[in-house]
């Protein structure tokens, strides 16, 4: 299985555009206790974030690879997760997607109606990565054989009591 995918690209931009749509700059009137009507604008509360994502980053194989490399220790694994780069979203987006579980857990729950056409294609991008590692666990599972056993009787008493 090759380490590098097309997931990478996307890690290695310096800015990414955003995944959930930006709502528009709002126009109306100021009208304070005066009734003299000025005129306003409501802007969105955008800000750029890192967002930390680890089945389309690959996380556990990159720290692999780094072994390997000799950047790091083989007795000493520090997990880093990859992130997608200065993605644009407001601050109640960021709010709703640490509730969701981070990226991935937004791109699973939602339909791919509620993204940008950026989030579609990151979205289409975990689900080819999900599919992957579905048939590569079943490749391992079909060449393992397993054997259920049963479980022993309990030496307890009370488990082995007869119910009233």
């Amino acid at each position: 299985m090759p380490i590098l995918r097309r997931s990478t690209k996307l890690l290695d931009r310096a800015c990414n555009g955003a995944v959930l749509p930006i709502p528009k700059t709002f126009t109306g009137n100021n009208v304070p206790f005066s009734l003299k009507k000025t005129r306003r604008t409501w802007r969105p509360n955008v800000r750029r974030i890192d967002l930390p994502v680890s089945v389309l980053g690959n996380a556990v194989r990159q720290v692999l690879s780094d072994e390997q490399e000799g950047l790091t220790a083989p007795g000493t694994r520090e997990y880093r997760y990859p992130a997608l780069k200065s993605v644009k979203m407001t601050n109640r987006d960021v709010r709703s997607l640490s509730k969701a579980g981070g990226v991935e857990g937004m791109l699973l729950s939602r339909p791919p109606t509620h993204f940008t056409s950026f989030g579609r294609s990151l979205r289409h991008q975990l689900f080819e990565e999900l599919h992957m590692l579905r048939q590569d666990i079943a490749a391992g599972a079909n060449e393992e054989t397993f054997e259920l056993e049963a479980p022993e009787a309990s030496s307890h008493p009370a488990i082995n009591a007869p119910r009233k």
